[in-house]
């Protein structure tokens, strides 16, 4: 019985070793599994931060362009503004000076007609003087 006994324990005692190491075995891989999940999630989580800093960079550049761009379309807008101050200008200017020039030569037209008038009235005159000396000729002789 006594061998009985120790044979029991025996395989008791190997059962239980096995198991142990069984269960120390399935601890290690789920450490093991632990572990690599970890890992996991730390690659995860770094490749996402970088993923991150990416977009970041990606949407400053983007903006920064965008910026750009709206300087560029503020400055084009600015130069045509001035361009059409510049044409309105010189248009005014031209009209001013066509204006002055209407007036110059209404100057001299009025001038001119006033020397015609002037010389068409003395012609008369003249014309008005001989008829009357010829009459008082005439009467004379």
């Amino acid at each position: 019985r006594e061998d009985k006994h120790r044979e029991i324990e025996e395989k008791r005692r190997r059962a239980e070793e096995k198991i142990s190491s069984v269960v120390a075995m399935n601890k290690k891989i789920q450490a093991d599994k632990r572990k690599a999940f970890d890992d996991k999630q730390a690659e995860i989580a770094r490749f996402k931060k970088e993923k991150q800093v990416e977009v970041r960079a990606k949407a400053e550049a983007v903006a920064k362009k965008l910026q750009e761009k709206q300087e560029r379309q503020k400055q084009r807008a600015q130069e045509a503004k001035n361009r059409l101050e510049e044409r309105k200008g010189r248009i005014i200017k031209q009209l001013h000076d066509k204006e002055h020039f209407k007036y110059v030569v209404e100057a001299e037209r009025q001038e001119k007609a006033a020397i015609r008038n002037l010389e068409r009235e003395l012609k008369k005159e003249d014309k008005l003087n001989n008829v009357q000396r010829i009459k008082r000729m005439d009467e004379f002789m």
